[in-house]
């Protein structure tokens, strides 16, 4: 169980960090 919820902490993680890539990413596009 322990790891799985490491996964999703993980999971939580990447999902508060990728916003922030695609906006760098947008931004460097434009």
């Amino acid at each position: 169980m322990s790891e799985q919820q490491a996964k999703v902490q993980e999971n939580m993680k990447d999902w508060q960090y990728w916003p922030v890539v695609n906006l760098r990413l947008a931004v460097k596009l434009d």
